[in-house]
């Protein structure tokens, strides 16, 4: 996960990654994102760092801070 500045083009790589979410060898929760261009906030749904649900990040100052974490997928 990178964002990139359109105008400067300077690249931000996130401390993490995120994947589909697995229990017993089944799906469990697939991954997915999203975020508006205007706004702060970034949406990221599967499995991060061990936790599986959504996850909401705010974009600010150059990183990503977890602001909220719900337990659970829409799957």
């Amino acid at each position: 996960m990178a964002v990139i500045d359109a105008i400067s083009g300077e690249v931000q790589f996130a401390p993490f990654s995120f994947e589909d979410g697995y229990k017993d060898g089944r799906t469990i929760c697939h991954h997915g994102s999203a975020l508006e261009i205007t706004s702060e906030l970034f949406i990221v749904e599967g499995e991060v760092n061990g936790k599986v649900g959504r996850h909401y990040f705010r974009w600010h100052d150059r990183k990503f801070t977890l602001v909220h974490f719900q337990p659970g997928c829409s799957l």
